[in-house]
């Protein structure tokens, strides 16, 4: 996980994940929505911003590009998250990632922890 901008109107960042995929046939992960939470204070819903294509029997690190704003999330809490050493800095998304091969589609549950710093 890595963070691209933050800013008060919202937060972009990526996420890298390496990939198997052991059947023949590629798919692609489409446009899907996330609820991110920072040290347990929810930052809104971050949606996959473009679809990536998934590659046919190989393992590779792909990109995701996630962006979300803080509509729903309030002032105070955003100012709180720029003081060092308030938090344990672990973000969590969650949600499921819709994927799909010409009609076929189906959702894959996305429970992901990691400790990153904010500054």
């Amino acid at each position: 996980f890595s963070l691209k901008k933050l800013d008060p109107s919202g937060m972009q960042s990526s996420l890298q994940l390496s990939i198997l995929n052991p059947n023949r046939f590629g798919f692609v992960i489409l446009p899907s929505t996330f609820d991110v939470k920072y040290s347990g204070m929810y930052l809104g819903k971050a949606k996959l911003v473009k679809k990536v294509r998934i590659k046919g029997n190989e393992e590779q690190t792909y990109t995701f590009e996630l962006e979300n704003d803080f509509k729903e999330v309030n002032f105070l809490d955003l100012l709180n998250l720029l003081q060092p050493g308030k938090f344990k800095n672990e973000i969590n998304i969650k949600g499921e990632l819709k994927a799909s091969k010409f009609l076929m589609r189906k959702k894959f549950p996305v429970d992901y922890k990691e400790k990153v710093s904010l500054n």
